[in-house]
């Protein structure tokens, strides 16, 4: 007869027990005693089952064996996290988290203590009911999520060419090939810092607003579960207002430095800018549906 012990299992926990059995009989490590069991259906578990329950003794499996199969059954039962953890070469472990009506958890760790902590987190917030999957923040680094930022997001604005640029500058930067997942505040305060000996600190102060959006959109409108480590760091300071006007015998200097330019646009861009005092962008923009030359207006 079989073990009265399995009788604390349930469906569920018997398969996993009896499948046990099946593969270490398969490597030769065990010999199980099958009499009576030819004839059975190999497509269906449950008469396998029942008839390893009435013909199979299962003595010899170990403890761990059926403590394993039972802490599994109670787990399928009360609807709890089960974490499993295996080695993965000389120096990795990976960690596996289950539970009813949650996709699979998997995460490799360079110890077995690390992914027993990540584990033991998981679960908490399973039970809880409050776990979100950190897997593809986890799995996405700071330039892919650019790139689509750049692709869905950017187009729809009316300042979208310079904005192309900052993003472009972003993506170069070291910082843009780790995962979003391990981007910390501190590692956004050292490229500030970094990018402050560069330039001003009203245009470190733009390119941080602006990656703050994307970590917000990423957050909020494509589901991805970061943080948004631009929150942590204090922004420089705001670029001081300016008041410089052309002084007298700059403009002829001018006029001259952009007559030599290679790009023949160039003197007339600054000669209508000193007219009517157009900034760049609206510059840029200026198309023949702009212009009234009966009012001399543009």
């Amino acid at each position: 007869m079989w073990s009265p012990r399995v009788a604390f299992l349930t469906a569920r926990g018997r398969a996993l027990y009896y499948g046990a059995c099946r593969a270490i009989s398969s490597v030769g490590e065990h010999c199980l005693h099958t009499a009576g069991v030819a004839g059975s259906n190999p497509a269906s578990p449950t008469n396998q089952i029942n008839q390893l329950e009435s013909t199979t003794p299962l003595d010899w499996v170990t403890d761990r064996l059926f403590v394993t199969a039972l802490s599994h059954s109670f787990a399928n039962e009360r609807n709890v996290a089960m974490a499993s953890f295996r080695k993965r070469g000389p120096y990795q472990w990976q960690a596996q988290v289950r539970k009813r009506g949650h996709p699979l958890q998997t995460k490799t760790c360079e110890t077995r203590a690390l992914a027993e902590q990540w584990a033991r987190a998981v679960e908490v917030e399973m039970d809880k009911g409050v776990f979100v999957s950190r897997s593809e923040a986890e799995s996405t680094t700071l330039e892919e999520l650019l790139e689509r930022y750049l692709a869905e997001v950017t187009p729809l604005k009316k300042g979208a060419e310079p904005e192309t640029y900052r993003l472009r500058l972003f993506m170069r930067q070291s910082i843009a090939q780790r995962f979003v997942a391990g981007i910390r505040g501190v590692d956004i305060a050292r490229w500030r810092d970094e990018r402050l000996r560069k330039v001003t600190s009203a245009t470190v102060k733009r390119d941080l607003v602006l990656l703050s959006h994307v970590f917000e959109v990423a957050r909020k409108e494509w589901g991805i579960y970061v943080h948004n480590p631009v929150r942590d760091i204090k922004l420089p300071a705001g670029g001081r207002p300016r008041e410089r006007r052309l002084r007298a015998g700059e403009e002829p200097r001018l006029m001259a430095a952009c007559r030599q330019a290679r790009n023949h646009w160039l003197l007339p861009i600054v000669q209508l800018a000193l007219e009517t005092a157009m900034r760049q962008g609206e510059l840029l923009r200026l198309g023949w549906e702009h212009i009234d030359l009966n009012r001399r207006t543009a």
